[in-house]
């Protein structure tokens, strides 16, 4: 009897569901934005920040979206956007990438690491010597995230045109057990609309959102945070970037002493944001002008 691995299941159940709920209108993704955002989601002629962020899935292409979603292909089109001299120094250190399991080999990787696909979105695994891993659990999980798709779920397309792969990048070394910062400057329009900072992303995850200046977001009055390391090369990188995109998030990791880019994020939460609540969903989405269709 042939044995048919359970991700070949899951892949063509969501392709299935996500095909059929496009056919019939998206009732299903209605439902799912009803719950989550508490009002009904408007693709006609929408408002909000995640109405918009709903929108753009359905009204963006090009091969620009895809590579800059691939994670080994981002820093290349990075590099193409900016220039070498921006880049430089802008990107954590790869150790070794491949198609396929066996093409990592595991018995030469440093003690600290991080391993992930680069066709998916919070698919990763952290090693470090005090979280070890087995290295036969690590080659099941590359195998079963190289058998998956990500992106008919959420109905973000630019992961279904990746072209699976298993990397294996630096892990920033912080000096305690939180890990990096999250640092996520939303580019609006070619201009910075707001920035995320998410502190202890594994444990006890806090978000604040700021403006450019790093006062709240949504009030003038509150004091401004303190500027992460690299903040004026952060700003400068993102707005590079984001002369290219209607809208894009991009992604740093910060550290005390060290920062780099991470990731280029079109759709975030795919489009069900609920930090910041309904307040925020309106002020964010005041921000993004759509473009003409």
């Amino acid at each position: 009897m042939v044995h048919f691995p359970t991700e070949f299941f899951e892949t063509g159940f969501d392709r299935l569901k996500s095909g059929l709920d496009r056919w019939l209108g998206f009732p299903m993704l209605r439902a799912k934005f009803r719950k989550k955002c508490g009002y009904e989601l408007n693709l006609d002629a929408p408002e909000t920040w995640n109405e918009k962020i709903q929108w753009l899935k359905f009204n963006t292409r090009g091969d620009i979206f895809v590579r800059a979603a691939d994670k080994l292909e981002m820093p290349v089109l990075v590099k193409e956007l900016i220039g070498d001299q921006l880049s430089e120094g802008l990107f954590a250190n790869i150790h070794q990438q491949g198609y396929e399991v066996d093409d990592i080999n595991f018995d030469a990787l440093p003690e600290a690491y991080v391993i992930k696909p680069t066709h998916g979105s919070g698919w990763l695994r952290i090693v470090t010597p005090e979280h070890p891993a087995e290295i036969d659990d690590l080659r099941d999980q590359c195998a079963r995230w190289l058998r998956r798709s990500f992106g008919y779920r959420q109905f973000e397309w630019p992961y279904l045109q990746i072209k699976p792969r298993i990397m294996v990048e630096e892990l920033l070394p912080t000096p305690n057990a939180l890990g990096a910062d999250d640092v996520k400057i939303h580019m609006v329009n070619g201009k910075i609309g707001f920035v995320l900072l998410a502190k202890d992303r594994h444990g006890n995850l806090t978000r604040d959102y700021m403006k450019e200046d790093w006062t709240p977001f949504l009030s003038d009055k509150a004091d401004a945070l303190e500027k992460v390391f690299g903040w004026e090369k952060m700003r400068d990188v993102a707005l590079a970037i984001g002369q290219n995109f209607d809208f894009v998030r991009v992604d740093f990791l910060s550290t005390p002493t060290r920062f780099a880019l991470n990731e280029l994020t079109f759709f975030p939460d795919s489009g069900f944001t609920t930090a910041g609540g309904q307040e925020f969903d309106r002020a964010a989405g005041k921000l993004l002008k759509l473009p003409a269709v």
